[in-house]
């Protein structure tokens, strides 16, 4: 399967929401300390970039039994190695994952990221601060610039409308405004936000889904929120992997519209107590 490379830094505000996708667009790592020498987990974030799904998918998979390693990684002072293992935490659901969150930096900024599944209280909280500290939030001590925009991950907008509190889509619209204050309308980052009112039935389509073998590729196209109304009909449906205990599926979600048009996504579900699906997780995977 051929797939477009996953889309690499432009400028920093760029580099915050595709963190991950810009990080596995890098070349191979250099080799890392001795304790983590003859880890095959290590080997394996090592070697992986955007267009190896059966790397991603073999980490998906047996990451359960990986976490304390990939744990470890998230100490490692090489910051691209540190994000990649921050990224399979969140898709594994890895109880590591908010404290991996918390010593990623780029260039020394911290951008906001998910600490796993579910936005709480405290996340909420968070995104709050953020925008009450944004230079662009009154439009005056804003430059005018995309370094001005909210410096937050591109899924944190999906997870504040799979939320789908009032709360939460209240803080997407004002997000939006920063966005549109600071320029910042071009940048991947604002899609989530600057679409938000289009996305209040985001929720009930992506709760209790049913995926049998018959249905999941219609369920899963019905249910992609993010995807352009006028793309739905290019959308293609892919299962990466299954977890070892078949509570978590790994998707990924695209469209194509020409050679230098499309946009591919990771989709992570979890099994909810009904035996139905949910979406937890909604991650760019790449862009052309």
């Amino acid at each position: 399967m051929n797939r477009p490379r996953p889309i690499r830094k432009y400028s920093r505000a760029l580099l915050y929401c595709v963190v991950v996708g810009s990080l596995l667009a890098s070349a191979p790592l250099s080799g890392s300390a001795d304790p983590h020498a003859d880890s095959e987990t290590l080997k394996l974030l090592k070697t992986w970039d955007g267009d190896d799904q059966s790397t991603l998918a073999t980490l998906f998979a047996t990451g359960q039994s990986r976490e304390p390693e990939l744990a470890e990684v998230c100490h490692d002072k090489d910051q691209e190695l540190h994000a990649k293992a921050y990224f399979v935490l969140l898709i594994i659901g890895g109880i590591a994952t908010a404290d991996c969150a918390k010593n990623l930096n780029f260039e020394g900024e911290s951008p906001m990221l998910l600490s796993g599944d579910i936005l709480t209280g405290a996340d909420l909280d968070r995104v709050e601060k953020l925008i009450v500290e944004n230079p662009c939030k009154d439009d005056r001590g804003c430059k005018k610039h995309d370094d001005d925009c909210p410096q937050l991950d591109e899924s944190i907008g999906y997870g504040l409308i799979l939320n789908g509190s009032n709360r939460a889509f209240t803080l997407a619209k004002r997000i939006a405004t920063l966005f549109k204050t600071c320029r910042g309308e071009g940048l991947m980052a604002a899609e989530p936000f600057l679409k938000t009112e289009s996305m209040r039935d985001a929720p009930s389509k992506t709760r209790n889904l049913h995926l049998d073998t018959a249905s999941f590729e219609s369920v899963m196209k019905q249910s992609a929120f993010f995807v352009p109304e006028d793309r739905q009909k290019d959308v293609s449906v892919e299962l990466l992997a299954r977890n070892e205990t078949d509570s978590r599926m790994l998707v990924e979600v695209s469209y194509r519209c020409g050679m230098l048009c499309g946009s591919g996504y990771y989709v992570v579900l979890k099994k909810n107590t009904a035996g139905t699906w949910d979406y937890v997780l909604v991650s760019r995977a790449w862009i052309s």
